[in-house]
């Protein structure tokens, strides 16, 4: 068995698991803007499209 106490394995725990919650917050806010673009890439795809699309129709 190991000597190591009790309180420094819980204090490296609490400390690896706020490391893993600030790795996980930044990840869920690099997909929100990733997905924002993609949102507004396919705007401006749709918007052309329908502009090619009244122009035929003119």
């Amino acid at each position: 068995m190991m000597k190591v106490n009790r309180n420094t394995i819980n204090s490296d725990i609490k400390y690896l698991y706020s490391e893993i919650k600030k790795e996980l917050k930044q990840n869920t806010e690099n997909f929100v803007l990733k997905q924002i673009a993609r949102l507004e890439a396919q705007r401006t795809r749709i918007e052309n499209k329908l502009r090619k699309a009244e122009l035929k129709i003119s």
